[in-house]
């Protein structure tokens, strides 16, 4: 694959009109086949088509000075539109500046010109992005951590039910629809936000360990959430800011339980037991961000 500088993706799009007109085309070629093949005459013969590929392939196109700088203001865009890809997305490097290089002397050949042109370049951009592969990611579900979550962790989704509960009983109607909205939406997260949280989370905490007088090992779970939650200017509402938390500690616990991307170093509430039933969920979800997480040794964000 190496080997090919455009790489194009043939996918079977359902579009009527284009449907249309190739079911078109396929019927008139079985109903008319005969007439079609008597009435059709190519506008070159094969001889003339074999003397010009033979003449075009002879030339040796050379850039000029206003292709060079465009080929470089070309690369220096795709590089650009590149870097904010999730992981695993096509990534633009140097081979794609010499890909735009034969692209243009290509196109040059073909119109049989011995300088590259900035219209060369252009067009061989053009055909370069159209080829790009963006790869896309499934949403990342939460809600199937539910196994994997500890007793605190239940015990909050149960103190948070209830308190629920006590509000529509309430007649709080409103209030309690935007609850189930934020829990839906906490129920599933998009690859890419999945990757953004994951990277600010193990970076924070790499950059952050042993800060102190004193080497210290992972930081405090409930320390990390707000952190986060602090470089997030966009959230203006308190909904917002409890839907985002909920959010970002479903998925730390599964970068603890499936990922293996976190390890948890200490965890007070093991030693303390589970607590009374009637405890807030405040009190269970502050139990549960005590425990201290570092991340696991030769763990890489965005790989």
């Amino acid at each position: 694959m190496s080997r090919f500088d455009l790489f194009f993706v043939v996918l079977d799009e359902q579009d009527e009109r284009t449907d249309l007109a190739i079911a078109k085309h396929i019927v008139g070629l079985h109903q008319h086949s005969s007439l079609t093949q008597a009435l059709s005459q190519p506008d070159y013969t094969t001889s003339e088509l074999q003397r010009y590929i033979r003449y075009a392939r002879s030339l040796k196109p050379r850039l000029s000075d206003e292709a060079s700088r465009l080929l470089v203001q070309c690369y220096k865009e795709l590089r650009q539109s590149s870097a904010g890809e999730s992981s695993g997305s096509y990534r633009v490097t140097v081979r794609q500046l010499e890909a735009l290089i034969r692209l243009g002397e290509a196109r040059c050949r073909v119109d049989l010109e011995e300088t590259i042109t900035p219209r060369h370049i252009t067009e061989a951009r053009r055909l370069l992005k159209q080829s790009i592969i963006h790869v896309s990611h499934d949403d990342v579900d939460l809600i199937g951590d539910a196994d994997h979550d500890d007793e605190l962790e239940r015990q909050a989704e149960e103190a948070e039910l209830a308190q629920a509960e006590a509000e529509r009983a309430q007649g709080e109607q409103e209030q309690q629809e935007q609850a189930d909205d934020g829990t839906k939406r906490a129920s599933t997260v998009s690859y890419e936000k999945y990757q953004k949280v994951t990277r600010s989370i193990v970076n924070y905490i790499r950059g952050h360990e042993g800060d102190g007088e004193e080497e210290a090992v992972g930081l405090r779970q409930g320390d990390v959430i707000e952190w986060y939650l602090n470089q997030q200017e966009e959230l203006d509402t308190v909904e917002a800011l409890a839907a985002e938390r909920r959010m970002v500690r479903r998925i730390i616990q599964r970068l603890v339980r499936i990922d293996s991307a976190l390890v948890v170093v200490s965890d007070p509430s093991e030693s303390q037991g589970a607590g009374e039933e009637s405890e807030q969920a405040e009190q269970v979800r502050g139990r549960s961000d005590d425990r201290v997480l570092t991340v696991r040794h030769g763990f890489n964000a965005d790989a």
